[in-house]
């Protein structure tokens, strides 16, 4: 069969989940299909990037995104009743080059990467459609409203998470309406989508990692190092890593004061980079091109995720490279982890600042937590194992 992916930004490099999750379907889709992207990016595709899709892929077509800025989008969604993502990824250049594509490959599926990708699936009408929902969008914003309401210095996003959540319900229910198959990335995603339109048809292909060459870590990192990964300024991250830094990491410096944080990822605010370059015990990085190092530093890594929803790529890569974890029970949500052997839950600044604590003082326990905790990723979040479940929803639609 012929499948086109339509996808939010390039997907690669492998620099944030979006990307983790698309470029792994592409990879999957094309074990036993013919695959066409096409793609928004953000700035010019590097050449090493393009050639690592092309590939893989029978034709790859890229748009510029378009520039929609903030203010405009808030103007925009006041007016109307679609939310502010809708909006994000919309451009009727890449409306056009869907047209021709469908004309010129007359691809058998259509797979939609994300909610801001979900304006395009009216014009796939005629073709089957496949909605991958990246995250239950409307239930991340009314969580980030439940964090932000009781702060009267956050009213104005609670507010804004508040409208945006109502809009997201029904702009996402349509889209599950309109797909002739709904992805969603874990059990939980599924059964929040189908609460949202009953008559939607559902499947489960989860969030995996690349476990091939990982293993138990060697030695022990010399110096007390927390680490916290992603995507810097995207909102359950923003809230993340200012709940962490603010209530958690100061309560674990009164009996580890040599305890360093580690904040790595793309697109950190300029306030963090503020307070990364004023205390010598916080290393706001920005993008890397690669990990390994903080993983090697890492004693513990730390999920303080009140907002968000989905399965987070970076509890499965933490799993993976034998770091033990220490995570609110929504930073593990959808996965098949359990508190106290897979990792430590803790849904409180002192509940947390004690796990961080108990870890430090007892490495042994961490490394066992970690243990299994690798060996659940090995077991369950692969890709090899979970490229199937992909293969199998399109098996199903022909």
């Amino acid at each position: 069969m012929k499948i086109l992916f339509l996808t939010p930004r390039f997907p690669y490099p492998l620099d944030g989940g979006t990307n983790l999750r698309t470029f792994r379907l592409i990879q999957s889709a094309a074990q036993e299909h013919e695959v066409s992207v096409l793609s928004f990016a953000d700035r010019p595709v590097r050449p090493s990037d393009l050639e690592a899709v092309r590939a893989l892929c029978d034709r790859v077509e890229v748009c510029p995104a378009p520039r929609h800025g903030a203010v405009r989008r808030l103007v925009t969604t006041l007016g109307s009743g679609l939310p502010d993502m809708a909006f994000r990824r919309w451009s009727s250049r890449f409306a056009g080059a869907l047209r021709s594509l469908l004309r010129e490959e007359a691809p058998d599926i259509v797979q939609v990467e994300g909610i801001e990708m979900a304006r395009y699936l009216p014009i796939c009408r005629g073709v089957r459609r496949v909605f991958d929902d990246h995250n239950v969008e409307h239930l991340l914003q009314w969580r980030a409203y439940v964090v932000d309401r009781d702060a009267p210095e956050r009213w104005p996003r609670a507010a804004y998470s508040s409208i945006q959540a109502r809009k997201l319900a029904a702009f996402e229910g349509a889209a599950c309406r309109l797909a002739d198959r709904v992805i969603a990335v874990s059990a939980e995603d599924a059964r929040a989508l189908q609460a949202l339109e009953p008559r939607g048809r559902y499947a489960v292909v989860p969030n995996a990692v690349d476990t091939r060459g990982v293993g138990p870590r060697g030695e022990r990192p010399s110096r007390a190092g927390l680490l916290f990964t992603g995507t810097l300024d995207f909102r359950p991250n923003v809230d993340a890593i200012d709940w962490f830094l603010d209530e958690i990491f100061p309560r674990v410096r009164v009996h580890h004061p040599a305890a360093r944080a580690f904040v790595v990822g793309r697109g950190p605010r300029r306030d963090l980079v503020g307070r990364g370059q004023r205390d010598a015990g916080i290393a706001v990085t920005g993008a890397v091109e690669s990990l390994d190092p903080y993983w090697s530093r890492a004693s513990v890594y730390v999920l303080p995720m009140r907002v968000g929803g989905g399965v987070r790529f970076k509890a499965l890569e933490a799993m993976a490279a034998g770091v033990p974890i220490v995570s609110t029970r929504l930073g593990m949500e959808g996965i098949a982890a359990e508190p106290g052997r897979h990792f430590f839950a803790a849904d409180t600044a002192i509940d947390f600042a004690d796990g961080i604590e108990l870890l430090l003082d007892e490495p042994e326990r961490g490394e066992t937590l970690a243990a299994r905790a690798l060996e659940l990723v090995r077991e369950r979040y692969d890709w090899r194992g979970v490229a199937p479940s992909l293969l199998s929803v399109y098996r199903d639609l022909v």
